[in-house]
């Protein structure tokens, strides 16, 4: 969880949480992609 909130940080940061990509990305990274 907490490489997933590091990673949201980073979105936020880059201003780029709103790209559909980034979230995906996200989630890819994470392992919870389907």
């Amino acid at each position: 969880m907490e490489k997933i909130t590091a990673l949201a940080i980073v979105c936020l940061e880059a201003k780029y949480l709103q790209n559909v990509g980034c979230q995906l990305e996200v989630l890819s990274l994470a392992g919870y992609c389907e």
